[in-house]
């Protein structure tokens, strides 16, 4: 049986915001509160776009302050998740994150999918979803490390 963040191509299980006007978003709507969107890759670039918000601009740059925002603990088990997220990245739960950083996105993101899905659907589409934000946010990212770490699979 598929989880509803796979079955929505919604891997972080984004809440639906009638005003946010996602690319990508399935036209009709089925599940009245999370997010669906027509690829995993759409649902993806969403997640990034909103993590970038809460790293870049809201200062919810350490996996305690992001994950507290994003999985609140009147919803989740937050703890938990904050835990399974450090432990899957090796990232220390006060380390300062940067999002030009694919090491420790793709990585957190990957974790994040975990949790919320208890798979990480289609890694490609995760890689194409963090080098189209970071190309639409104009992020210094070295590209050739980014390929070398994280390389498109052609097919």
């Amino acid at each position: 049986m598929e989880t509803r963040g796979i079955r929505n191509n919604n891997p972080l299980n984004i809440r639906y915001v009638e005003g946010n006007k996602w690319e990508g978003r399935k036209p009709s709507k089925q599940d009245p509160e999370f997010e669906e969107f027509l690829t995993v890759f759409f649902g993806y670039r969403a997640a990034m776009k909103l993590i970038y918000n809460q790293i870049c601009l809201q200062q919810r740059n350490t996996i305690q302050t992001l994950i507290s925002r994003w999985a609140p603990s009147n919803e989740n088990n937050t703890e938990n998740y904050i835990r399974i997220v450090c432990k899957r990245t090796g990232i220390g739960r006060d380390e300062t994150l940067r999002f030009s950083c694919p090491g420790q996105l793709i990585e957190i993101v990957k974790a994040m999918a975990f949790v919320e899905c208890g798979s990480v659907p289609n890694i490609d589409a995760l890689h194409k979803a963090y080098r189209a934000v970071c190309s639409e946010k104009k992020l210094n990212v070295h590209l050739a490390c980014l390929d070398r770490c994280y390389p498109i699979i052609q097919g």
